[in-house]
């Protein structure tokens, strides 16, 4: 039952809004005034979408990568790289000379039974996030919550790997390193690597907790603890995390070049 309930919503959500988000070349217009998160198919409930704009105007003003987050019900015949690069072009997603921008495109699965998800990042974010590192953050990260139909929860697994790394609060080696599916680090070099991502990962959860404590006035023991919980986010609630967050100034015109990854479910 509330399965026929989320595909019947889908539905009526894409029936209403979906001819309208769309200009004469199929891909959605740009939003005035401008938004990082643009849920399409109202797969996000409304305040996940406001705690996850929040996260990504903090992300902005920390380390002026723009990251959009764009969900639509259908792809309009582009290939799922093709629509995520559009998107990035024609809204300008980052900083004009930085292309600092990343698109995550998430289609749902629930209308012609093929869900599609991108990472496209521009060119001045495609060595910090690689094409390989992209496609492990795709294939570990989000689509496995997605089969579940959790959206935010793959959404956000994907979000904080990509912040984590525009932050540089660990390099992509390191990430590469702990995503692996083996069960076992092979060598001194991965096991030095791997001891190396936990270090940094433990050291920006305490710096960021302690950031997000200052700005709102909780204890830095809760905004650890929320901090931690968004992370692991299942389907959980964002409601109570708050970033402090100064306001989104809109794009300044980024370029992309072809960097991400992808996937299917």
């Amino acid at each position: 039952m509330k399965q026929l309930i989320f595909i019947l919503s889908f539905l009526f959500t894409t029936v209403a809004f979906g001819a309208d988000i769309f200009d004469k070349d199929g891909i959605p217009t740009k939003p005035n005034p401008p938004r990082l998160v643009n849920d399409f198919t109202n797969i996000i409930p409304d305040g996940e979408e406001a705690q996850i704009e929040k996260y990504l105007e903090e992300l902005a003003l920390s380390s002026k990568t723009r990251v959009v987050v764009i969900t639509t019900p259908t792809l309009n015949n582009y290939d799922k790289a093709q629509f995520a690069y559009e998107v990035g072009e024609r809204w300008g997603v980052g900083e004009k000379g930085f292309d600092n921008g990343v698109v995550m495109l998430v289609k749902p699965k629930e209308v012609d039974g093929k869900g599609s998800t991108f990472i496209a990042t521009g060119y001045g974010l495609e060595g910090i996030i690689p094409d390989a590192i992209a496609k492990r953050i795709v294939e570990q990260e989000m689509i496995p919550r997605f089969k579940q139909q959790d959206y935010v929860g793959g959404i956000a697994a994907g979000l904080q790997v990509v912040s984590d790394l525009a932050l540089k609060e660990y390099p992509a080696s390191a990430y590469a390193q702990k995503s692996k599916k083996k069960t076992r680090v092979k060598g001194i070099g991965g096991g030095i690597i791997f001891i190396i991502f936990i270090i940094f990962a433990i050291l920006s959860r305490i710096n960021r907790a302690r950031h997000y404590s200052m700005g709102s006035g909780t204890s830095i023991w809760t905004a650890l603890f929320l901090a931690n919980a968004m992370r692991g986010s299942s389907g959980g609630s964002w409601s109570d995390f708050s970033s402090g967050s100064g306001g989104f100034g809109g794009f300044g015109g980024g370029s992309f070049g072809g960097g991400g990854a992808g996937g299917d479910w």
